[in-house]
This record gives C-alpha cells, structure tokens and sequence, in this order.
C-alpha cells in the first residue's frame, strides 16, 4: 500500500507505524518519503489515542488481527477517526462487526476485511454473480511465493482459515490428510514458477483448494470458508 500511495506521489502527511521495523524494511519505507513512528498499540494503547486525534484515516495492516483488530478498532472509535484494515482473521471479525452502531455513533467509516480475502474478493465475486446470474459456490485457487512462507506468515495462513459460523462459534482446521485437494493450473505469469503445496515434492502443480459459499442476501458477503 505504500509503495502504491508513493507511485502516486502521496507521501506528504502520511505517517507510517510499526511495532519493531525490520531495518530494510524502515529504509525502504524512510526512501519512499514517508515519516515513519514505532508503537506498540497493545502495550500502550493511550499512545496510539493520542496519535490517532490528529489522525483522519487509520489504515491498519498490523496483523495477527485477532490481537489488534479490536483494540484499534476500539482507538480509531473513541478518537473518531476513519478506520480501515485488510483483516482476513475470521474469528475476529464478528466482534469488530459488533461495534458498528458505536462506530456510527462516532460518526466515522469502518471497513473491514478490506484485504484479498475476504474483502475484495467478496465484492468481485458478488459483482460477478450480480453480472452473470446465480451461483451455488464459487472456488478460488491462488499462490503463494514460498519466499513469503515466513514462520509468522504460516501461522497467520493457517489462522485465518478458522471455521466459523454465524453464531461466531470457531471449528478446528481440518488436519492435512483430511484436506480436499485439487490440482490447478496457472496461466502465465505465474504458469512454470508455482511452487507445489503438494506433499509430493515433485509435483510441478499447485494443490490448493478453498471453497467459498456466497449468501443469498445481498447485503451479507461474509465469507464462509468449507475445506
């Protein structure tokens, strides 16, 4: 999101904040012109607050979300400032949903889940089905560059794909021999350089599968997630 806010030539009043920046990270950050802070909202959360009054908008893509998904959400509330994330941590996001009417109360926008999934992923496919008629499910297969397969992002993958229902009840993730597997192709660019999730190591195709169920109200896209 940086880099695509400095593609834009809009660096100028944008603060960016993190707990603990990895040294390339704060580098390439300082190069694209963009002031940058180290907070840590969870251990002092009345910081975060003070910051955030001076703040219009607060773009949070500090995950995991189930640890900071609320308690900034709860900041951006109290300070009335426009708040945002890319939360795809399913778990949380009945609780931040819970805190609609005092979001509106606070006369801000809330948006959440505004990552590829769910999120945008959501509206392209309730665009699609409003486009092309009903549907029963809708499958979506992506990669994923092993070179992003760091310890904190498996955890989070993993996480993410929790099973809940709409009582915000939270079901375990299948175990691996349990998973349903399907191979899938992919055209270029990505056709040639996927690495395989398979368990058989020389299998040059990607085996993942997720399957998304679509509700029938228009007004509910939350995802549901069925191994």
């Amino acid at each position: 999101m940086l880099r695509a806010l400095a593609r834009g030539k809009i660096v100028d009043g944008v603060l960016a904040v993190d707990r603990a920046w990895r040294p390339e990270v704060r580098k390439a950050t300082e190069d694209m012109g963009f002031a940058i802070q180290t907070l840590d909202p969870l251990s002092v959360p009345e910081k975060l607050c003070a910051l955030l009054r001076s703040t219009e908008i607060l773009v949070n893509m500090a995950g995991p979300y189930y640890k900071t998904g609320t308690i900034v959400l709860d900041a951006a509330i109290e300070t009335g400032t426009d708040y945002m994330d890319i939360s795809d941590d399913a778990d949380v996001s009945i609780p931040m949903l819970e805190r609609a009417k005092a979001a509106e109360a606070a006369g801000i926008r809330a948006l959440i889940g505004m990552g590829s999934s769910p999120g945008t992923t959501n509206v392209l496919i309730r665009a699609a089905v409003d486009k092309l008629g009903p549907v029963e499910d809708v499958d979506i297969y992506w990669t994923v560059d092993v070179n992003d397969l760091t310890e904190a992002a498996i955890r989070h993958f993993w996480h993410c794909f929790s099973l809940v229902d709409r009582e915000g009840n939270v079901s375990e993730v299948a175990g691996w021999d349990a998973l349903d597997f399907r191979d899938v192709d992919f055209p270029i660019p990505w056709a040639g350089s996927v690495s395989s999730a398979s368990p058989i190591p020389s299998r040059s195709r990607c085996r993942v599968s997720c399957r998304s169920r679509i509700l029938r109200t228009s007004a509910d896209l939350t995802r549901w997630n069925r191994w």
